[in-house]
């Protein structure tokens, strides 16, 4: 895969900002939450979207000649809504006006601790309108004595449904804790870590309370395609500063959460096994 040149200077000759700048600085948003980036990204032109289900019963084997049975789709539709986020950020005129510096680990600093938190939060969290409906309040419990036991039944429940459970966001606290388990000889448990001892990609969000293992070709992140990104040299003409407002809509959407995704409960753990190291 090619990496896309960074943001630098020549992105802000322009007003609003060119679309290649404006597509790198959402990629920029979405890539610092990393709950959403780690979902299948779904681009959409509609305010919602929607996904058709169904689960047809009635194939039956048959003998020769045998008529074939009618069988119920018993289809439907998930549509989710989607929801805007947005916010102004600052960028100093030094950096933009000097053409030695390149503004994409600026940008991505700036955004990860503010913009693309916010993201994550929402998706994983939200209420409903204005906020997206949060994955967490949809997701089924995955039930266990400990974070081992519950990732193994989310696993075993997942997959049980068709699903193929590949991912597991946790905070780094939680997985540094599982990560640091010894023995009785007082050897590491995991010699790779937790995650890949479970056959899953870690996803560390900060400070999230309810770990997740998923199944993440089965949960999208749905994007519309008219993020937008302005700059104002003016607004903050006080603080010397090019305020740049970045407006995205988008939204999480599990289709069907049984095959896709298990929530976790961090809050009455017991050790997986052994002692803390």
């Amino acid at each position: 895969m090619t990496t896309p040149p960074g943001i630098t200077t020549g992105g802000f000759a322009g007003y609003p900002f060119p679309p290649d700048v404006q597509a790198q600085v959402i990629n920029l948003l979405v890539g610092g939450a990393p709950f959403a980036a780690s979902l299948t990204r779904q681009p959409t032109g509609r305010s919602s979207i929607a996904w058709p289900t169904a689960k047809p019963t009635g194939f039956a084997w048959l003998d020769e000649l045998q008529p074939f049975p009618v069988v119920d789709l018993a289809d439907d539709a998930y549509v989710v809504a989607i929801a805007k986020i947005g916010g102004i950020v600052d960028v100093s005129n030094e950096s933009v006006s000097d053409t030695s510096i390149n503004l994409t680990n600026s940008l991505s600093l700036v955004l990860r601790d503010s913009l693309s938190r916010d993201l994550d939060l929402g998706i994983l969290n939200g209420t409903g309108p204005p906020e997206p409906v949060g994955v967490i309040g949809v997701a089924p419990a995955a039930l266990g004595a400990n974070l081992l036991a519950q990732v193994t039944a989310a696993k075993g429940s997942i997959g049980d449904a068709g699903g193929t459970p590949d991912t597991l966001a946790i905070s780094a606290t939680a997985l540094a804790d599982e990560d640091a388990k010894t023995g009785t000889t007082g050897d590491l448990i995991y010699d790779d870590g937790f995650a890949a001892a479970m056959g899953l990609t870690p996803v560390v969000v900060p400070a999230l309370a309810t770990p997740l293992v998923y199944d993440a070709s089965r949960c999208y992140l749905a994007v519309r395609n008219d993020a937008m990104v302005e700059m104002s040299r003016d607004w903050h003409f006080d603080r010397d500063a090019t305020s740049m407002r970045i407006k995205a809509r988008v939204t999480a959407a599990i289709p069907d959460p049984g095959k896709a995704i298990r929530k976790l409960s961090v809050t009455t753990q017991a050790r997986s096994g052994g002692k803390a190291a």
